[in-house]
């Protein structure tokens, strides 16, 4: 084991997966005393149609059009004997369909549709999990070493951990954001299942993707340098870096029609425009607080928002770029998202606060999954 588990907070409060690196004190723990005025900003026509309590430690969501089916990652909880499980849960009713217990923990999350395989990254111990779901196989595979421990009176580097993980269309690239001191992306050929480079040279605390698989780039957001970094992935090279006009960047969508790039802020109030050809900010959306997963909905033209601290999600208009409206969730931190392709249907975690009990950081009531829907369907 690489990381304490004592330290797991540390990680686990960046997740979409989750996604992982802020301090405890800046998101577990957070109140709403920055949330919006709901009085000053529009309501959004959503609602909640079902929330269920499922586990501890709840991190990133994946639904499969193929199985209709949506899957939850999570890390089992922080104490010492903590396994992480992969829930398939029905995706109206949420009722568990299947569960899978993993050699790892399970904080980051992506789906193969062809070959019905799950990708998990394990960020407390630098690994990554491959899951067949019709056969309930795993395999793991170490993606970093532990560093070294340092000379008397130095601090140990942290990390790199997996924090974010994506795809390519063709499902036989992975590309894993390690989230660190000395930040790094790891390429995995998934029909190896083997890593096949780790790219260097992004800074401190890379966080959340994108791929443009039509352009042969990949856009990385990086947390500590406020920046967007640009990767060739023809032959996975750092090409380009971006300010991204906000503080403390986390996640990335994209909405390649309109060659803009959205990104959310733990520590600005805003969501940011990036125009994909020039790197250029094309706007700043105020959203009256933090900001953390976003997905886009391309048929309907819309991007969705958590607001972990602001507890709520945020609807954005992708054509006017302005704020549509806001959804309260009031009873807990809404999290990561997921989304069906049609939009009419959004998954969405629920964390709850953690405390820290004596040396181990609990949180009194499991996390929930909640699925969304505009009120009008």
């Amino acid at each position: 084991m690489v990381i304490k588990r004592s330290r797991a907070l540390l990680i686990g409060a960046l997740s979409t997966l989750p996604l992982w690196a802020l301090p405890a004190s800046a998101a577990d723990t957070a109140t709403a005393s920055s949330a919006v005025d709901t009085q000053t900003l529009p309501a959004a026509n959503w609602q909640v149609r079902t929330d269920r309590a499922l586990a501890q430690a709840l991190y990133e969501l994946a639904y499969s059009p193929s199985m209709d089916a949506l899957f939850v990652a999570s890390a089992g909880g922080f104490e010492d004997d903590a396994k992480g499980v992969v829930y398939q849960l029905d995706p109206d009713s949420l009722e568990v369909q299947k569960r899978w217990a993993l050699p790892g923990q399970a904080f980051g999350l992506a789906f193969d549709e062809a070959t019905k395989t799950l990708y998990l990254g394990d960020t407390l111990d630098q690994s990554l999990i491959r899951l067949n779901v019709d056969t309930g196989a795993t395999e793991t595979l170490q993606l970093a070493k532990p560093a070294p421990e340092p000379a008397e009176g130095e601090e140990k580097p942290f990390g790199p951990n997996p924090r974010q993980l994506v795809l390519s269309p063709d499902g036989q690239t992975l590309y894993i954001s390690g989230v660190g001191t000395e930040s790094v992306l790891w390429v995995v050929d998934t029909k190896r299942f083997a890593l096949e480079k780790t790219v260097t040279g992004f800074g401190e605390w890379a966080t959340g993707l994108a791929l443009d698989a039509d352009t042969d780039r990949l856009f990385v957001s990086t947390y500590k340098d406020n920046a967007v970094r640009v990767v060739d992935t023809t032959d996975n090279t750092l090409v380009d870096q971006w300010p991204t006009g906000g503080k403390s960047p986390l996640n990335l969508a994209l909405d390649k029609a309109n060659h803009h790039l959205f990104v959310t802020h733990a520590k600005s109030n805003a969501v940011t425009v990036l125009d994909t050809r020039t790197g250029k900010q094309v706007t700043s959306i105020d959203l009256g607080g933090d900001s953390l997963a976003a997905a886009f909905d391309a048929p309907e033209h819309r991007l969705l928002v958590s607001q972990r601290d602001a507890k709520k999600l945020s609807i954005i208009d992708t054509d006017e770029l302005s704020l549509e409206g806001q959804l309260p969730l009031e009873t807990a931190m809404p999290n990561s998202l997921a989304l069906s392709p049609d939009g009419k249907r959004v998954w969405l975690t629920l964390k709850q606060p953690i405390k820290k009990v004596g040396e181990v950081y609990k949180a009194e009531k499991p996390d929930h999954v909640a699925t969304l829907s505009p009120a009008k369907n």
